[in-house]
């Protein structure tokens, strides 16, 4: 019960409430985990991005939230995560390839560029709009 409440207000939760509720998800019934696990993988990007993008490679429910977190954040708070953490960037891209296409995204140094032009020889149908993020950035 007492994980559950915490679990009810993820964003209101601080770096040890966060990490209580992921270290006892099980103590989450079914119900309980697919309404708060959004709103925890948000929660969790917004203070530690890396940490959200790890939980992509563990087993359920762990994994669900980290999907389910990515899916649920806007754009503009993606960027801010991957501004923090850039070496996150190719595991985001995986969940949300249509980042590809954004000029803020091409912006972002580091050695993430090279996957991410992986990830766009990978959507043919996004060239053109990656292309004129590459070129807004001032990316060559």
């Amino acid at each position: 019960m007492f994980v559950s409440a915490i679990a009810a207000h993820p964003a209101a939760m601080g770096e040890g409430a966060l990490g209580f509720v992921l270290d006892h998800l099980d103590l989450l019934d079914a119900n309980g985990l697919r309404q708060s696990a959004a709103a925890i993988g948000s929660a969790l990007w917004t203070q530690e991005p890396e940490a959200l993008v790890k939980l992509l490679h563990d087993p359920p429910p762990r994994q669900s939230i980290a999907e389910q977190g990515l899916a649920k954040l806007s754009k503009d708070d993606l960027l801010k995560g991957l501004r923090r953490s850039p070496r996150s960037i190719p595991a985001v891209l995986g969940q949300r390839p249509e980042l590809i296409e954004d000029r803020d995204l091409w912006m972002i140094t580091g050695p993430w560029s090279e996957d991410g032009m992986t990830t766009a020889a990978n959507h043919p149908d996004r060239a053109e709009a990656v292309l004129t993020a590459i070129l807004a950035a001032n990316r060559t």
